[in-house]
């Protein structure tokens, strides 16, 4: 049987323009509940960057092929993990015009890290939503 692992990611802001913001990450494996990892950061970029951002720096601490459940409410990007990533692959991550799309290098990030894992998205808030919330907000508590 497959492990399975749990993604659970939070942004402060949903806004797409790049700005100044929090993200938060949470690893969880199904077969040891409370068994959690986490970690978030800042970063000056769009929303999308900060959950693809959050997205590899969980990825990166996964060690072996699993089932991964990511959860966000990042609807456009786990839509694109899923439907989008295989066909950005065949074509070096460029769009139909030839173009390089935007955020390539986090998109190959990505592909690299997912390769032999299989993906479902869950879209929408999660159980850990309002936690990492109340941490990010601390955060600006701490840095002010």
């Amino acid at each position: 049987m497959q492990e399975e692992i749990d993604i659970y990611i939070e942004c402060d802001s949903t806004s797409p323009k790049e700005m100044d913001r929090q993200y938060r990450y949470l690893l969880e494996c199904r077969s040891f509940p409370g068994n959690t990892r986490s970690g978030g950061e800042r970063l000056t970029g769009t929303y999308n960057m900060a959950t693809m951002t959050a997205l590899i720096q969980a990825l990166e601490r996964i060690r072996r092929p699993c089932v991964i459940y990511v959860h966000c409410r990042n609807d456009w990007m786990l839509n694109m993990l899923v439907h989008q990533m295989p066909v950005w692959i065949g074509k070096d991550f460029r769009n139909s015009k030839g173009n390089q799309i935007a955020n390539a290098g986090l998109w190959q990030r990505i592909a690299e890290l997912t390769a032999g894992h299989e993906l479902i998205a869950v879209k929408g808030r999660h159980e850990y939503s309002n936690w990492m919330k109340e941490e990010m907000r601390k955060g600006e508590r701490d840095v002010r």
